[in-house]
C-alpha cells in the first residue's frame, strides 16, 4: 500500500478522477495530492469532495516546493 498517491487529471489511459472514484469505492485512507496543469475551481472542488489533500499545479511550482507539499501530506 502506497503512503501517499501523486495523481493527475488527465492521463493517457483514464483520469484522476475515475482514480478517485475507485479509492472512494474501496474505502482507501491512503492520502491523495493532485498534481496538474489544469488550474481550473471546478476541478479543485470535485477533487475535494473526494478528500484530495492537496491540488498543485505544475507548472507554477518549483519541484522541491512540490515535494515539501507532498510530503507534507505523509504526517
Amino acid at each position: 500500500k502506497p503512503d501517499v498517491i501523486v495523481l493527475d487529471i488527465r492521463m493517457p489511459e483514464g483520469d484522476g478522477f475515475a482514480v478517485l472514484e475507485h479509492l472512494k469505492n474501496t474505502n482507501s485512507t491512503t492520502p491523495v495530492v493532485i498534481l496538474t496543469n489544469y488550474k481550473n475551481d471546478d476541478y479543485v472542488t470535485k477533487c475535494h469532495t473526494y478528500g484530495v489533500k492537496d491540488y498543485l499545479i505544475k507548472h507554477e511550482m518549483k519541484m522541491d516546493r512540490i515535494v515539501e507539499r507532498v510530503s507534507a501530506c505523509l504526517a
